[in-house]
This record gives C-alpha cells, structure tokens and sequence, in this order.
C-alpha cells in the first residue's frame, strides 16, 4: 500500500500486509529517517522508498542501505522502487532538480538517466539495495530484465499483456477504486488479486489517495488475509 503514515501503516501491518510503498515528494519528510525513527527491529515488514534517480547519488543510495542493514540485523526491511519520475502540481515552484536531468526533462530522457544509473548502480564493488524497477515503458522494461527482473508494473500493463513477464518478479498496482474515484467492491478487488495468481504473480500493491481509499484498502486487505471474502 502507497502510504507514510505510520498510524496507517500500523493497521496495514496489522490486517496483514507484507510492505508499504514511500512515495516521493520533493516537499515531504525525509522517507529514511521516518522509517528508522518509527519501526522496530525485529519488524517483517518491508519499506520500499520511491526513489527518481536524479536526486540521490548511487553510492549515497547503497550507504544509507548499509546503515539500515547495520540496524537491522533480522534483515534489512528497506526496499527501493526505482521511478523515472514526473513533476508534481505542488513542487512545479521548487523548479525542479538542478542538473542535467531534472523533474523537467522529457520521458525518454529521464528513462535513460534511470537506465545508466542502474547500471552505475549495479558497477559499484559493495553491497546494493534490494530494488524494484517502475516499467513504464520499453526501456525500462529492458532495463529491469537485463538486471534483477524485479519490476512493478500497473494493473492496465499486465492486463493488456504489454510486456513479457515470465520469469520475472512482478508487483502489480491494482486500483482500489474506478476512474471516475468510486471504490470497488471487495469482491472485484479479490477477482483481480486471483487472475494475479493464476497468472503466478503474487504480489500487489495499492494507490491510496485520500482516507476513504485507505480505509478501504486496509478493510480489504485484512478481509482477504482473513478469508471473509
């Protein structure tokens, strides 16, 4: 569940969910050091942290990784989700990084800052981060199964079978509610968490956007680990 609200992510935990996704934003706390402050040591649960490549060197990526695995000794709960990134309404002000590449640049140029970082990434002679690539698109695509082939993809990307995903960890984004913001019914949320299986995929995570959608998705989440539905 998309979510750094630690009150939420207690319940979530709670109901039975195996992880949270941090999402960025240029004007929000620092995910790291909320997640370090706020979990214990023991925890199951992992935290994976959206990260636009951009805005955090390879190697200050895989240091804060070292630190976490330091702290954690029962495994390290940080994940990361690497994204190209995109502009938010309320960070165009900040103007956008400064470099190169920026919050700014076109698709396919922040694809291919995504792509040589990964492979800088995967260069350095240390230990890195456990990761997930956003595909989005072919290039992304290419990139996660030329390395871990551990990709999230959207519900509309699996469904319409864009990309070839055997032999591939998958993450699905499912959507909780329709485009129109209704919510979906738990059984045709519970239908698509099925067709992921069938098709052996087993790990989804879902948007929220507001505490109606989380409530929501929380319900959800702790019905099915429960087998009410």
């Amino acid at each position: 569940m998309f979510t750094s609200d630690f009150d939420v992510i207690k319940e979530v935990e709670d109901a039975g969910a195996k992880g949270v996704l941090h999402t960025y934003n240029s004007y929000q706390s620092n995910p790291f050091i909320k997640i370090a402050k706020n979990i214990l040591s023991e925890t199951k649960m992992k935290h994976m942290v959206a990260v636009r490549p951009y805005t955090i060197s390879p190697q200050y990526l895989c240091t804060i990784n070292d630190t976490f695995s330091e702290f954690y000794t029962k495994g390290n709960p940080i994940q990361i989700n690497f994204i190209t990134g995109w502009i938010k309404e309320n960070e165009q002000d900040a103007g956008g990084i400064l470099g190169s590449i920026n919050d700014f640049s076109q698709s396919q140029e922040r694809s291919q800052y995504l792509i040589d970082y990964v492979e800088m990434l995967e260069s350095l002679d240390r230990k890195i981060p456990d990761y997930y690539v956003s595909v989005t698109n072919e290039f992304t695509f290419e990139l996660a199964k030329k390395y871990n082939s551990k990709i999230i993809i959207d519900q509309s990307h699996f469904q319409s079978n864009k990309f070839d995903l055997s032999d591939k960890r998958v993450m699905v984004v499912v959507h909780a509610n329709t485009k129109d913001g209704s919510l979906k019914d738990y059984q045709e949320i519970k239908n698509i968490i099925i067709q992921l299986e069938d098709a052996g995929i087993d790990e989804a995570i879902f948007p929220s956007g507001g505490q109606d959608l989380e409530r929501h998705i929380v319900g959800f989440i702790r019905s099915f680990n429960m087998n009410e539905l």
